[in-house]
């Protein structure tokens, strides 16, 4: 939809664990949130 509207679209995807109840306790970690800027980064072109 977003495409035929003329706005593009990226194929790349970030996924992170997030802590829920007692899954993933600790998640996002400090190596999560540098995975995240750096995608960033990556997606926008900034970095």
């Amino acid at each position: 939809m977003c495409e035929q509207s003329g706005v593009p679209v990226s194929d790349d995807e970030f996924h992170c664990k997030g802590s829920f109840k007692m899954m993933h306790k600790g998640s996002p970690d400090d190596v999560d949130i540098s995975a995240v800027k750096a995608f960033a980064k990556m997606i926008t072109g900034s970095g």
